[in-house]
């Protein structure tokens, strides 16, 4: 049998070998976070420590029932994927206003290497919803639209356009934005659900902000957008 003494180096290797690594996960939010247990309101908060993501700020229109945490099976297209406890963040007017909200990266925005992604899911295609990346002086400097029946990047440094138009009722899509120095980064968009697709291209200086829409829809359920599961990743991911 080992004596103590040998079973010290061993059990300092297993103890250093069970410890959580560094840098796994540099902050993620998802709908069924405490934070949005009440509801979701300016300044809330979900995200894991040690965080980068700022609470969220509420723009145009940001109330209920404009804006509410469930189910994106509201989508009318069942399970979507991107629920997390069987919620996600929602976006719709269905007077045709439009709504929007935004979420910062603290303190100045992703850092060299850095990833940060986003989830989405949809089904009507009319009217406008999607996202704009923004750099520090609120320049939009990537934007993903969904409406006018298509799919389309724009504002980006390349890899503008339509990333494809089929439709499908379950539509998901994870856009995700790798920053590789101060000049900018790789943006890329991979759609799921009834169609599979990858687009990507470049992007210009440092993203600070996300900015989540959604307007000029009609009353139908189908025409909200759902996104969850916002993350930064080191830059190991």
């Amino acid at each position: 049998m080992a004596s103590m003494a040998s079973m010290k180096p061993l059990l300092s290797i297993l103890f250093l070998a069970c410890m959580p690594v560094m840098g796994e996960q540099v902050d993620s939010d998802r709908a069924d976070r405490e934070a949005y247990k009440d509801g979701w309101a300016d300044g809330d908060d979900g995200s894991s420590s040690p965080a980068s993501l700022g609470g969220w700020v509420l723009g145009e229109n940001a109330k209920e029932p404009n804006i509410a945490i469930a189910s994106s099976s509201g989508l009318g297209t069942g399970k979507t994927d991107i629920d997390t406890g069987g919620v996600a963040f929602k976006l719709h007017d269905p007077t045709g206003g439009n709504v929007d909200v935004f979420r910062f990266i603290d303190p100045t925005g992703l850092e060299n290497g850095e990833s940060l992604a986003i989830d989405l899911a949809v089904n009507f295609r009319g009217g406008y919803k999607g996202i704009d990346a923004r750099d520090g002086d609120g320049k939009t400097v990537f934007n993903f639209n969904i409406g006018g029946d298509d799919h389309v990047v724009d504002k980006a440094t390349t890899g503008n356009g339509s990333i494809g138009n089929t439709y499908a009722a379950h539509t998901t899509f994870v856009v995700t934005f790798k920053q590789d120095d101060e000049r900018g980064g790789t943006w890329t968009v991979v759609r799921g659900g009834g169609v599979t697709a990858t687009a990507s291209g470049r992007y210009s200086g440092r993203i600070r902000s996300l900015k989540i829409y959604n307007g000029g829809q009609g009353a139908e359920p189908e025409n909200a957008l759902y996104f969850n599961n916002l993350r930064v990743l080191p830059a190991s991911e």
